[in-house]
């Protein structure tokens, strides 16, 4: 698994920091999350923008192993630096689904303080919805 990782200063084992993992859309790389994961880690986040299975510097083919996802938040857990605890997603398109899915998506969401989000795009704009 290949990814990049923003971390703010402000995130130590002392004062560990919420997470982010990002994931990119189908025939992409994690780069394309550069600008989220700038600005969250600016604000305090950690990020973990990963390139999913088939993309990028990561192996296996499209959609193995969770797309990457369950890896990756097994890696943000077990930083000293991270609040365990306090992580969210954030995906692109097909990234929605680099979070892993299941038991590894729900312990997520159910965790202390976490909280989720199934945005999707239905033909509107700034929350009006068409259609």
């Amino acid at each position: 698994m290949s990814g990049l990782l923003y971390r703010p200063a402000s995130a130590t084992a002392a004062t560990p920091a919420p997470a982010v993992l990002a994931s990119h859309g189908y025939i992409n790389t994690r780069e394309m999350q550069s600008p989220f994961a700038i600005e969250l880690s600016r604000r305090g986040f950690v990020v973990l923008a990963m390139d999913m299975t088939g993309h990028g510097g990561s192996g296996a083919a499209v959609g193995q192993q969770g797309f990457g996802g369950p890896a990756a938040l097994r890696y943000l857990r077990a930083l000293d630096y991270v609040d365990a605890g306090n992580i969210g997603l954030e995906g692109h398109s097909l990234g929605r689904a680099g979070g892993g899915r299941g038991r590894d998506l729900s312990a997520v969401l159910q965790g202390r303080g976490a909280g989720g989000l199934d945005a999707r795009h239905r033909g509107g704009i700034r929350g009006r919805r068409q259609g």
